[in-house]
């Protein structure tokens, strides 16, 4: 599990990246942050609380599906 939640927390730093970077475009806006901010809460605290790799590897491929809906 040690290594999902590492691909887990580079994931989410490439989306606060990419978010500060469209805050500075004018492209994305505080909505796209707060939803972002979220979201991350949310399947942070479901994959910490996973012991199955496999069931944090779906966790992971539902959170990158959700990120690009963003």
């Amino acid at each position: 599990m040690e290594s999902v939640l590492e691909e887990f927390e580079a994931e989410v730093e490439d989306l606060r990246t990419r978010l500060r970077a469209g805050r500075f475009t004018g492209s994305d806006g505080t909505v796209a942050v707060e939803q972002a901010d979220e979201l991350v809460s949310d399947y942070r605290a479901m994959l910490e609380a996973e012991s199955e790799p496999s069931r944090g590897r779906e966790l992971l491929d539902r959170f990158r599906e959700e990120v690009a809906r963003l």
